[in-house]
Formats: structure tokens, C-alpha cells, sequence
């Protein structure tokens, strides 16, 4: 080469490396380092370089063997595929979603051999956490695990396939995802499968609250029609009592029974009618503005609504609505279809328990002014929500009912429709139940 050792370092070898050579020479230590090197023509190559202390027979050391090896071929390699891997990542960071590779072991499992990046902004976990054997098990939904799990082999030799399943988040909240798999034999003959998740939890449920709404709206539509044929009778029964009550003798203590009978005859065909015209706007709730409004009003009208269920269930409600509130700004039949809700998952709440007799079945809605606010809240003694499962009650799907008995989206969408209006929703244990409170802007 021309020069002494001392002069093959040059302008851009490592200082660092030259530190670590230095320190290990001084407290005569064996040490290995990949230095770049300078030729006499000044033109560069990368050494391998290692030095060794060599004692005498007295165990004095007296001097020093290096063995410089020339690595510049096997260190380009390296930083070709490293910029190659940097390269890679940098193209699937702009995939839709995140890609896994899995390859079939000779035992039959399948091993996940690699996750892109994305995993953690998806799912919460590391790409390293994925590879960590029965992850997915683990996280995935016990209704679609074993579906998902039976999908690599099934794939194999066949065009791409999709699929959705539910995982749960790190932070504990479900999602739906949506897989796309293509199977493969890699050159070596070993099985492999790309795929590809997406998070289509948002599109599931503005699936979901679509299909409420055309629920709704449909509701609409026959209970419109059936208003006109059902309210012609009942036009005819409370004309025909007006009419009997006219003709009493009212001066008769005999007919003061039969007095009764058709005053609650007419009674009832006015609140029957009431209900009927309560249903037939019930489907159009999502063309009505947001406006000022009477929450007191919505109360007792979702509890007319409500009545059979309360009955059914055994509950009684306590109202203590201030009599002073002002209006709110909101929509009346969305906020009665909320207070619905939770009025009848309180109910749901109460029935799941077992018997206790004696213990009252009680649900109580108080509403007060707060500053600019109005607040009600809805508060029962059913025993509660685990402190564990409170933060993610309002996260689409999750329920904590027996499966078939709820969609897990009844309070999303309470959570949503609250939110549009200007307000919010809350939940919080107290002493023996629940209590959600609804806020709302002062009109």
C-alpha cells in the first residue's frame, strides 16, 4: 500500500473507531474493527482489522499481531442492502394498510415471518409483539379466530381471497378488519401467503347507522300510512263517548260510574292518538334542524314510549326535572330515541340480575341547569359497568350483553347523535349502578 499503519487512516475514517483501536491497545485488549483505509493514490477500501497482545513466557506482554483483511466488497454489500431494506419500508409505508408474510414450517403451522410498520398505528402492537407465538389467538375475536386461522392453507394454490374479522386494539377497543390473502410457493418450495389488513371499523359502522336510518325511515313510512286507518276509528270511539257523556243525566248518582268509564274511554283514544302521531314523525328525526326544544318534554315522551318495557321489567321511574329548565338546542326525536336507549339498558341491567326480593327496581332521571348547559342524567342501581370495560362502552360493537341480544352500536350511535347536537354523553359508576349524563347547550 505505500504508506505506514499509522498514515492509513485518513479524513474519513471513524474517530470512533479509532478511539476503540487506541483504548483496547493501552490496556493491551484484543479488538476487532472494520476501519476505512486509505491507499497511497488516496483511493479508499474498508479493512477488517484485528489486533492481538502476545505475552512471553513470564506472562509479560511484549508486543502485538494484526491480521488487516480487505472487507470492501462484503461492506458494500451490506449498505446495498440495507438502502435496499430502507428502500422496502419506505414503499410499504405507503401500502393502505399492513402487509404480514407468513411461511408454512415443515410441522404444518404457520409462522409469521414478517409486519410492516403500520401494525402499531393499526393495532397498537409492534411488529415485534406480532411475531410473539399465539398473538393473534390472543387478540383476535373468539366468534372469527378459528375461521382466520384455518384461512392460510385453505388459500394456497388459489386466487386471492378477502376476509373480515374482529381484533382487538392494545388499548383494549375492538375493530373490524378486513384481510386480503394471496397464497404462493416461494422458490424453495415453501408455502407462503402475503396479506394485506385494513381498518374498515368506521365503515362498518356508517354501515350500521345506515341501516338504522332506513329502519327508521321505513317506520316512517307504514306508520304514516297506518295513521290515517287507525285514527279514523279512534276519531269514531272518542266521538261516540263525547257524545254519551253529553247525553248522562248528569244529575243521576247512578250513572256516575258509567261517567267514569267514558272519561277514560276518551282518555285513552287521545293518548292512542298521541302515540300514533309520536310514531308517524318518528322516522323523519334526520331531516329536522337542530333547534330550541323542550327536554322535559322528550322525557315524558320517551317514557310513553317506554311504558310496557318499565312494565314488563318491573322498574319504576323517578323524575326530578327542575321546573325551571330552559330549553336546549337539539332534536327531539333523536334525544328521545337516546334516552330510549339507555332507559332500556338500564331495564336489560335489572333483568340480567338474579332475583332479589325486596330490592326495588328503580331508574331516575334528574335534569338542572349548568351554566350554559343543561344536564340529565340517567341513573340506575343495577350494579354497574366493570371499571375495566367503562372506557370502552361507547366504541362501535362492543356490547356487554350475551351474544345475539345486542349489536354493540346502541350507544355509539346515542354517543353520536348527542355530539351532533352540540352536547355530550358520559358514563361513571356510582354507589350500586350507572349513571349517564347527557349535556346539552342552553337555547
Amino acid at each position: 500500500m505505500g504508506l505506514t499503519p499509522r498514515l492509513l487512516q485518513g479524513h474519513g475514517t471513524s474517530n470512533k473507531a479509532r478511539r476503540n483501536i487506541r483504548n483496547a491497545l493501552n490496556k493491551w485488549q484484543p479488538v476487532r474493527q472494520a476501519v476505512l483505509t486509505y491507499r497511497k493514490d488516496g483511493s479508499t477500501f474498508w479493512s477488517d482489522l484485528r489486533i492481538s497482545p502476545v505475552a512471553d513466557s513470564e506472562g509479560w506482554f511484549t508486543h502485538w499481531v494484526s491480521i488487516q483483511r480487505d472487507v470492501t466488497l462484503e461492506r458494500e454489500a451490506e449498505l446495498a442492502r440495507a438502502e435496499a431494506l430502507a428502500e422496502r419500508d419506505s414503499m410499504l409505508a405507503r401500502l393502505p394498510g399492513v402487509l404480514f408474510r407468513f411461511e408454512r414450517q415443515p410441522d404444518g403451522r404457520w409462522f409469521r415471518r414478517y409486519a410492516s410498520a403500520q401494525l402499531e398505528a393499526l393495532t397498537g402492537f409492534t411488529p415485534a409483539e406480532a411475531t410473539q407465538l399465539g398473538w393473534f389467538q390472543e387478540h383476535a375475536h373468539p366468534e372469527d379466530c378459528d375461521r382466520i386461522l384455518a384461512l392460510p392453507d385453505a388459500t394456497i394454490g388459489h386466487p386471492e381471497s378477502a376476509t373480515e374479522f374482529r381484533f382487538r386494539h392494545k388499548d383494549g377497543r375492538w375493530l373490524w378488519i378486513r384481510g386480503i390473502q394471496r397464497g404462493q410457493v416461494n422458490g424453495a418450495g415453501v408455502p407462503e401467503l402475503m396479506s394485506i389488513w385494513t381498518d374498515i371499523t368506521r365503515e362498518k359502522q356508517l354501515a350500521e347507522q345506515l341501516a338504522h336510518s332506513a329502519k327508521l325511515a321505513q317506520l316512517g313510512e307504514v306508520t304514516t300510512g297506518m295513521a290515517h286507518e287507525l285514527n279514523q276509528p279512534l276519531a269514531t270511539i272518542s266521538m261516540a263517548a263525547d257524545i254519551m257523556l253529553l247525553q248522562l243525566d248528569t244529575a243521576d248518582p247512578a250513572m256516575a260510574p258509567m261517567r267514569e268509564r267514558l272519561e277514560k274511554i276518551i282518555g285513552q283514544t287521545a293518548r292512542m292518538a298521541n302515540l300514533i302521531d309520536h310514531m308517524r314523525i318518528f322516522g323523519r328525526a334526520e331531516s329536522l334542524p337542530a333547534g330550541p326544544m323542550d327536554l322535559a318534554k322528550a322525557v315524558h315522551a320517551a317514557l310513553d314510549l317506554l311504558n310496557s318495557k318499565l312494565t314488563l321489567s318491573s322498574v319504576q321511574v323517578t323524575l326530578e326535572l327542575a321546573a325551571d329548565l330552559p330549553a336546549v338546542v337539539g332534536i327531539a326525536i333523536p334525544l328521545e330515541q337516546v334516552l330510549m336507549n339507555l332507559v332500556a339498558n338500564a331495564c336489560d341491567a335489572y333483568d340480567a340480575q338474579p332475583p332479589r326480593g325486596g330490592t326495588e327496581r328503580r331508574i331516575r332521571l334528574r335534569a338542572w341547569r349548568e351554566a350554559d348547559r343543561v344536564l340529565l342524567e340517567v341513573r340506575d342501581a343495577a350494579g354497574g359497568i366493570p371499571e375495566d370495560v367503562l372506557p370502552r362502552i361507547f366504541d362501535p360493537f362492543f356490547t356487554t350483553k350475551p351474544v345475539g341480544q345486542g349489536t354493540g352500536l346502541g350507544l355509539s350511535i346515542s354517543y353520536g347523535i348527542i355530539q351532533d347536537m352540540g352536547g355530550t354523553l358520559t358514563a361513571a359508576n356510582v354507589p350500586g349502578g350507572t349513571a349517564f349524563t347527557i349535556a346539552l347547550p342552553v337555547a
